[in-house]
């Protein structure tokens, strides 16, 4: 990633939190109240999952074929039949239980095709295999620091276009304002 695409912070669940307060706000716009997500991800993903079907988001689940990916002609059938309500798309990119690497790139470009974001939690990924954001098809990208070595409490959002991030944390100017 590009330098001006990274903003740092205390890890994956901070990141994750960030990234879905950023996309979807307080409540659905726009018509736009759909979330798509697997049945495979961190609870720190299924949580702000169900923080915001409080607030008036439906979460569609991507099934699993019995390898641990998700099935992708499932994830293209939700995205035909939902494309206007889709406000995201939420999938992980490896499994933190199972290992399992998610075709991310063929998400990402669905994704792309249709014109909404592609966050995936890349905590289990970045740092044990390459990794290019620029070629991954997200907007968004998380990662908790002490999985590739660094010292714990830290971490990091990587985004495609920062300026779709909004503060989180609020009262400091760290991190371009957004931390």
């Amino acid at each position: 990633a590009k330098s001006g695409q990274i903003i740092f912070n205390s890890g994956s669940s901070e990141g994750i939190t960030h990234v879905f307060h950023s996309i979807l706000g307080c409540q659905p716009e726009n018509g736009k109240d759909i979330i798509i997500t697997s049945g495979i991800e961190h609870s720190c993903v299924v949580q702000c999952c169900d923080l915001f079907t409080e607030k008036g988001y439906k979460v569609l689940t991507v099934k699993s074929r019995p390898n641990g990916e998700i099935d992708l002609s499932h994830l293209e059938e939700l995205i035909n039949q939902n494309s206007k309500e889709i406000a995201m798309v939420t999938i992980m990119a490896a499994n933190n239980e199972t290992g399992v690497i998610q075709p991310y790139k063929e998400i990402g470009k669905l994704c792309e095709s249709h014109d909404f974001p592609f966050f995936s939690d890349t905590t289990q990924f970045i740092g044990k295999t390459e990794f290019k954001f620029s070629e991954s098809g997200m907007d968004f990208a998380v990662l908790s620091g002490h999985k590739v070595g660094a010292i714990i409490g830290s971490g990091l959002i990587i985004s495609k276009d920062i300026t779709k991030l909004k503060p989180f944390i609020l009262g400091g100017g760290q991190e371009k304002g957004l931390r």
